[in-house]
């Protein structure tokens, strides 16, 4: 029997993509959130589609979500992270999710800290996950109870990456032999669209 979810007060530090993310999923898991920011505008610009001079701070309603018709223009590939880790904190909040004991963590930890080591990657690199995003996020949505990323996604990224590597002023233009990646995308998106 999973334990009774007893609403908290959060406090998210820094109203970037990230932190916006995470105060979204922790209310929809009934948790109360405030966001903090000490700029006077966030870290991302949102542009208006009606006035397309504006390239200002974002905007957000007293709900904590953009404004209609403001877009955060920033590099998708952290999305699908921000959002997993969103939900895997709202979820260990909310006690759907249980940590691992003090000790398997430090355990972890260490463990880590050897392989880097290892591999003559110093400490303050902890955090670069580097290729091994994939890995990250299928462990985050595996432990929230969803999918993880496509297969497909998986294959056009690591291709993007490595042709931006060879050709960066026209990676994105050419695919040549890549066409059944952009068809398994095309496939997939047309499952979203309402006709």
């Amino acid at each position: 029997m999973a334990p009774s979810i007893k609403s908290r007060h959060v406090a998210v530090i820094r109203a970037g993509a990230a932190g916006l993310v995470a105060a979204r999923e922790l209310r929809r898991e009934g948790h109360s959130v405030v966001v903090f920011e000490r700029q006077k505008e966030t870290s991302h610009s949102w542009s208006d589609p009606a006035n397309p001079e504006f390239r200002g701070g974002s905007r957000v309603t007293r709900r904590g979500s953009p404004s209609p018709g403001y877009h955060v223009r920033l590099s998708p590939l952290p999305f699908p992270m921000f959002e997993l880790q969103s939900k895997w904190i709202a979820g260990v909040l909310s006690r759907r999710i249980m940590l691992p004991s003090k000790e398997d963590m430090l355990m972890e930890i260490e463990t880590l800290y050897a392989r880097l080591e290892g591999e003559g990657v110093p400490k303050r690199y902890t955090h670069s996950l580097g290729i091994n995003h994939f890995e990250y996020n299928d462990w985050l949505a595996s432990e929230y109870g969803c999918s993880g990323t496509e297969e497909y996604r998986k294959e056009m990224f690591l291709m993007s990456f490595m042709r931006k590597m060879e050709n960066p002023e026209t990676y994105r233009d050419e695919w040549e032999d890549h066409h059944h990646l952009v068809a398994q995308a095309n496939h997939d998106f047309s499952l979203y669209i309402v006709k």
